[in-house]
């Protein structure tokens, strides 16, 4: 299991977007090969990306949380790829960085409570959510987040709701 790459053993989307997202999130496939890739069946058949069912319920919501926030940054990389994307697709953008940090129920709140369960189910002690996660990194990392968790969901509601692009600063 020490040699497997998003390039050479992750799925589509991985082998595509692995190296872009990475960029910015340089330990992904380290956390990928070391924590999510034994929760599946390619410890058995290297060509079986699926997570096993045998494995407890904590573990699956690790690797699934971690997996989906990999899909939603990929998809954003995807979207700025593309040639202006229009309305929809700036929609689809905003809505994919609000699932994977929004303020409320994002997916880093689930891989953080995840991660949580996992630790406790393993004897060790449990550092908190995200707010504490956060905590480590000092107040103006806090207030930043929450800065940007709001302008996310700004932009993405204002789409949702108006259909066209914010033209000033109220919706920041």
């Amino acid at each position: 299991m020490a040699n497997e790459t998003l390039a050479k053993n992750g799925d589509r989307r991985e082998r595509e977007w692995g190296k872009e997202v990475s960029v910015n999130f340089p330990r992904y496939e380290e956390f990928w090969r070391e924590h999510v890739v034994p929760l599946t069946f390619r410890v058995l058949n290297p060509a079986n990306l699926y997570m096993r069912p045998s494995v407890p319920v904590h573990l699956r919501r690790l690797g699934t949380a971690h997996y989906w926030i990999f899909y939603h940054l990929a998809g954003a990389h995807e979207i700025l790829r593309s040639p202006f994307p229009g309305v929809g697709r700036l929609y689809d953008f905003y809505s994919r960085l609000s699932s994977v940090s929004g303020p409320k129920n994002s997916l880093l709140t689930e891989m953080l409570r995840a991660t949580h369960d996992v630790v406790a189910a393993y004897g060790g002690t449990p550092r908190g959510d995200r707010k504490h996660a956060l905590r480590g990194y000092g107040a103006a990392i806090e207030d930043q987040a929450k800065r940007v968790d709001r302008r996310i969901d700004a932009y993405r509601n204002w789409l949702q709701h108006n259909g066209g692009l914010p033209m000033d600063a109220s919706c920041g």
